[in-house]
């Protein structure tokens, strides 16, 4: 989820993909969602109606490096791993404290809210 206020957005709203593993392997294929509302960023647990789980992974500030409708380059920085879960610290890609992701909206033979992910 990235905060998207600075960019012209609503206030309130997230940008929002499922990923369906952590760390993102490299041109992993993710799904973008709606936008969400701010207090997605704090919650966890189960989502209403049997549409998933979330899990919060680690909480820090996201620099957006650039920013068109078909692509986001973005700039993690990792202030806290999740404590509660010591897996997720194993996850973290090494031992760097900022990832660089870029979101391509994915161009395949069907149209839909696919992205690609890739890792840098």
């Amino acid at each position: 989820m990235l905060e998207n206020s600075e960019l012209g957005a609503d206030e309130h709203s997230l940008t929002t993909w499922r990923l369906p593993l952590w760390p993102c392997d490299n041109q992993q294929i993710v799904l973008q969602l709606p936008a969400h509302r701010i207090e997605w960023l704090n919650r966890e647990g189960p989502v209403s109606e049997g549409r998933g789980y979330v899990k919060r992974v680690c909480r820090g500030h996201c620099r957006v490096l650039g920013h068109t409708p078909d692509r986001w380059h973005v700039c993690f920085q990792t202030v806290d791993l999740n404590p509660e879960d010591p897996a997720v610290a194993d996850a973290w890609p090494g031992d760097k404290t900022e990832v660089e992701l870029v979101f391509e909206k994915f161009c395949g033979p069907i149209v839909d809210d696919r992205w690609q992910v890739s890792v840098r």
